[in-house]
């Protein structure tokens, strides 16, 4: 059982190496890529938020392509989101808190910018409640198997 935390331009490099270990061996192998879509619309940010999610958030469809052509099979992907209802006042802290790394590289004016742009967050207002917000996390889970 292996962690990977922020797979980058080498997670090509990664797959190939671990499809010839497991190729190699007896053991087989299942491999989970979780990440999130490259389109952030389904998130509370504003226009500086989403342009530098976008920046680091490669598409789903690039891991599972190199999981492919690096010797996994039976590559699949498939979408689950979570519903995520919070008081507004709360996501605001934590995006001031820059909770997700889409947020570390804005100065904190760009973010009191941004969250004077996107005012009350009235697109995810939780109905009948202005102080809650509601949405989806979207996961992309992508499996693929190796080995005997």
């Amino acid at each position: 059982k292996e962690v990977v935390h922020h797979i980058n331009e080498d997670f090509a490099e990664f797959c190939q190496r671990t499809a010839e270990y497991f190729h190699t061996s007896e053991q087989r192998c299942a491999l989970l890529v979780a990440t999130r879509l490259a389109d952030p619309k389904s998130y509370p940010f504003f226009e500086a938020a989403r342009e530098t999610w976008r920046s680091g958030q490669m598409d789903a469809q690039v891991y599972a392509d190199q999981m492919a052509a690096n010797g996994l099979k039976n590559v699949r992907q498939f979408i689950k989101g979570f519903r995520v209802e919070m008081p507004l006042q709360q996501w605001k802290q934590m995006i001031r808190n820059r909770f997700w790394s889409n947020f570390g590289c804005l100065s904190d004016q760009q973010i009191e910018a941004g969250l004077e742009e996107m005012g009350e967050f009235k697109e995810f207002q939780k109905e009948g409640d202005p102080t809650t917000i509601v949405f989806y996390d979207n996961f992309v889970f992508i499996t693929g198997q190796l080995g005997a």
